[in-house]
């Protein structure tokens, strides 16, 4: 990852959720019951919402140090 380069790091973390909410509904066929609901309530949604927010702000920060790197090379 070179200086200012956020987005590989973006996309490893949403690769890994999509990973996980791949497992997580191999699992969920099996798991039925009240606590997997509570185990997708506190844990999954959350991260996801997460996920959901910080994306975006990466995606611009991004683009903002690029700017500056490019800048201060010039």
């Amino acid at each position: 990852m070179r200086v200012g380069n956020l987005q590989s790091g973006s996309s490893q973390l949403q690769e890994a959720f999509e990973k996980l909410m791949a497992a997580w509904e191999l699992t969920r066929d099996d798991w039925t019951d009240e606590r997997a609901q509570k185990f997708e309530e506190e844990h999954l949604r959350p991260i996801a919402e997460e996920l959901n927010l910080l994306v975006p702000g990466i995606g611009a920060m991004s683009q903002v140090i690029e700017r500056m790197v490019r800048e201060c090379d010039e």
